[in-house]
């Protein structure tokens, strides 16, 4: 779980939500930790209750758009052992310690 959490970037996540609710002049550092601690809780919670299986599964990112500074847009396609695929686009940030997945965006 720790090695799953250390590849998200729970802080890029946290400012970039906040800045979708309309306050962009009202959020401060101390609100980032606030909901950042927030998401880690959730995403703990929800991955410990259903821990995904990868066993036989393919990942592809197939394309990649800028979204905003030192965050990318990347689309995933997986193969599953059963022949079936998804597709997904994932938030993903560059980081001084390398890139870290931020969330799925809804289609």
């Amino acid at each position: 779980m720790e090695s799953v959490i250390a590849a998200k970037d729970f802080r890029t996540e946290a400012r970039l939500m906040l800045q979708k609710t309309g306050f962009k002049d009202y959020i401060d550092d101390a609100m980032v930790a606030k909901t950042a601690e927030a998401l880690v809780a959730s995403f703990r919670a929800h991955t410990s209750a259903r821990w995904p299986d990868f066993e036989g599964l393919e990942s592809f990112f197939i394309k990649r758009e800028p979204h905003s500074e030192k965050v990318v847009l990347v689309t995933e396609v997986c193969r599953f052992p059963d022949g079936l695929y998804s597709n997904e686009q994932i938030l993903v940030a560059e980081t001084k310690e390398g890139w870290k997945v931020l969330n799925s965006v809804s289609k």
